[in-house]
């Protein structure tokens, strides 16, 4: 899915009054490359250490040097739609009645849209397939909340504090997602120790760009990846309920507006939502696309729950 542009589940800050975002136009783009699937405004899919500032790579290992227009030059092969890949396991068919068989779909369909990344050790139970390091676009928020809620439905006889996080997460992409009919007792109670949890709030600052269509494009793109900022913060929130701070990010976009390399930092306390963040960033696409390349100081704020 396309969208104007997610620690540990495999899954944000205050926000700084001065922050904005500025964009530079790229000086010598090399021409068109395969696109992703094609739908809304950027490409949607989903959720460490106490490190504040953290690199991330397209080439997957290795370390960016600073952002450059240069770096947007050399066109990478078109990314796997992630919710066609999801989907076509089929987690949610209603003719399956056998739970381990939901679960087993449900792990894989999650290290899909979330993956490379182990099943969260709070997730309870039950082993997970290594996920694919290929190159995805984004899972819809839609999708990674209804997987949270089946998952967290086979959680929740055994381990009921675990379904309630999966819950909560669940909530923060999808605040309006309900547990479908004939869910157990057990799910239902996590279900709503999870609701009566406050719900994360992030905010991204002011897009100060004086091309206005440019300058559309990231702002639709920014507010489409909001429930994946959620549920990165979400999980943040698990390990500590008091996490607030801010992060600074900054993109290269090819010439497809996808975004090929990332960088994020900032006095948030928690480098594992700020790799969740990333990772979320490096299989968006930006609608449009912008004009501009390079894609510099965008502040994005974590606020508290409630």
């Amino acid at each position: 899915m396309r969208i104007a542009m997610a620690r540990n589940l495999s899954v944000m800050l205050p926000l700084a009054a001065a922050s904005g975002l500025v964009l530079v136009a790229c000086s010598n783009p090399s021409g068109s490359m395969p696109g992703p699937p094609s739908s809304a405004t950027a490409t949607t899919g989903a959720p460490g250490s106490a490190s504040s500032s953290q690199t991330i790579s397209a080439a997957r290992g290795s370390t960016l040097a600073p952002l450059t227009s240069a770096s947007a030059s050399a066109p990478a092969a078109g990314p796997r739609d992630a919710e066609a890949d999801a989907l076509a396991l089929r987690p949610f068919d209603p003719a399956l009645t056998d739970k381990a068989e939901v679960q087993k779909r449900v792990t894989q369909a999650l290290a899909i849209c979330y993956g490379p990344e182990p099943r969260p050790s709070w997730g309870g139970g039950g082993s997970t397939q290594a996920p694919s390091t290929e190159m995805r676009t984004l899972c819809t928020a839609a999708t990674v909340a209804k997987l949270l809620l089946l998952r967290g439905i086979g959680d929740a006889d055994a381990d009921q504090e675990a379904a309630k996080k999966g819950f909560y997460v669940a909530l923060a992409f999808d605040p309006v997602v309900v547990l479908p009919s004939g869910s157990t007792p057990a799910a239902g109670k996590a279900f709503a120790a999870a609701k009566k949890l406050r719900a994360p709030r992030i905010r991204w600052g002011a897009v100060r760009l004086d091309d206005a269509a440019s300058k559309k494009s990231v702002e639709t793109g920014l507010d489409a990846l909001s429930p994946h900022m959620r549920g990165c913060y979400a999980v943040g929130l698990l390990d500590n309920p008091d996490l607030t701070g801010e992060a600074e990010l900054s993109l290269v976009l090819d010439a497809e507006g996808r975004v090929s390399d990332a960088l994020a930092s900032g006095p948030l306390p928690d480098g594992g939502v700020l790799g969740c963040v990333k990772r979320h960033l490096l299989r968006a696409t930006f609608a449009g696309p912008p004009t501009a390349r390079v894609v510099k100081r965008v502040p994005l704020a974590f606020g508290p729950r409630g």
